[in-house]
């Protein structure tokens, strides 16, 4: 039986858009590209598999959509996050929000939000793509999550015509952000277990 320290880091990875065909979400899939290498089992959401209504906070957990409460269940599971966004108007996408929104279906609930787990940021977009970063920012603040230093800003250049992305910044960024949250949940572990040892 693996100890905490040798098993695999749950990854939740939650990004996209509404779109069937998410560049957002190709983006999110390239930056894991070595999520492996860094010890990861990676499970991703789609923001467009989702497909969740406006949240409504008069509905009580058990009466919101069934991928809603299979969410908040992944959400508790996993052991760190990565979030991307696409940008519009400068900002993190309404369908992100609501994501995020509709986890408050889940208070009350152990571990129903990130609880001071890291969490990596990432954004699809043109020049303002880093503002979909700072908003978001605030908001996995908000909901207690542990932001790791580094971020990722994927641009519509990066890609070749295959959909891969080719820009070797863009891509190094990406492997430094991935090696920070194996870092922040080694330490964690590390911590937790001192605390069990004691």
């Amino acid at each position: 039986m693996l100890s905490d320290h040798q098993r695999p880091i749950r990854l939740l990875a939650i990004g996209g858009s509404v779109r069937a065909t998410s560049r957002t979400l190709q983006a999110m899939r390239a930056i894991l590209a070595t999520a492996a290498a860094h010890g990861f089992d990676v499970e991703i959401v789609s923001v467009h598999e989702l497909a969740l209504p406006i949240y409504n906070d008069d509905i009580p957990l058990d009466a919101q959509p069934e991928a809603l409460q299979r969410l908040i269940e992944q959400v508790a599971e996993a052991d760190a996050y990565l979030i991307c966004s696409p940008t519009y108007h400068g900002s993190m996408s309404g369908a992100i929000k609501n994501v995020l929104d509709s986890l408050y279906a889940g208070r009350g609930e152990p571990g129903s939000h990130f609880d001071g787990k890291p969490v990596g940021l990432a954004s699809y977009g043109g020049p303002s793509a880093i503002n979909a970063v700072n908003t978001l920012q605030t908001s996995i603040r908000s909901m207690r999550g542990s932001l790791v230093p580094t971020v990722v800003t994927v641009s519509r250049d990066a890609f070749d015509d295959a959909g891969t992305i080719t820009d070797e910044r863009t891509l190094a960024r990406a492997d430094a952000m991935l090696a920070e949250i194996a870092t922040h949940v080694a330490m964690r572990r590390a911590h937790e277990a001192a605390s069990v040892a004691v």
